[in-house]
């Protein structure tokens, strides 16, 4: 926005008023002002298969838009799978440690504090995004935002494409093993592999 005298105007004596230029200013763009996801190594030095994460954006946004833009892709681009969406509730802010709030660009003009969700409270600025299947091997994937994400009244997009890190799954593999040789019992193997392994065998 530029800000300026209109031409034309004239001073209490009708003498013109001299066309002054007092500058631009912006006002700020729409954005995520903060995310937070769930830890992706459980164990192991590969990544969990059902990322999750808690966008905060500074204005309302459309559920079904974000679903339906968002994707979570791997670092060559060779995979996407799409991702999902639904509004953040206060136990969701509970289990990312509490996380605060953020407060929208109209909520500003109104107050300085954050407000605090609980229970199935929600709001139109919080969103938990995840993957609609679990992903596959692959080398880092990260959660795609694109820049042509817009809030929810369509007026403001976000203008630069956010990649959100996520991991790389890696394919079942042995990390290390010992032989453990006993004179009392039976002898035995400790196998170490690189992801949490389900059931007995």
């Amino acid at each position: 926005y530029s800000f300026m005298l209109r031409k034309g105007l004239k001073d209490a004596d009708g003498k013109a008023v001299a066309v002054e230029d007092f500058g631009s200013a912006e006002t700020e763009a729409f954005a995520i002002t903060d995310h937070e996801r769930d830890y992706p190594y459980g164990y192991g030095n590969s990544a969990q298969r059902t990322p999750r994460y808690l966008l905060q954006f500074n204005d309302a946004v459309n559920v079904e838009a974000v679903a339906k833009e968002c994707y979570f892709e791997t670092s060559d681009h060779s995979q996407r799978i799409a991702a999902k969406a639904r509004l953040a509730t206060g136990k969701d802010f509970k289990k990312f440690y509490n996380r605060p709030c953020e407060i929208m660009w109209d909520e500003r003009l109104k107050t300085s504090e954050p407000p605090v969700l609980k229970g199935d409270e929600t709001r139109p600025n919080a969103l938990i995004v995840e993957a609609v299947d679990q992903l596959p091997i692959g080398t880092m994937w990260k959660l795609i935002v694109p820049q042509s994400l817009s809030n929810q009244s369509g007026q403001a997009k976000l203008g630069a494409e956010q990649a959100l890190e996520w991991g790389t799954i890696k394919s079942l593999a042995v990390t290390a093993f010992h032989a453990q040789p006993h004179f009392d019992r039976a002898h035995a193997i400790d196998i170490t592999f690189n992801k949490t392994l389900t059931g007995e065998g």
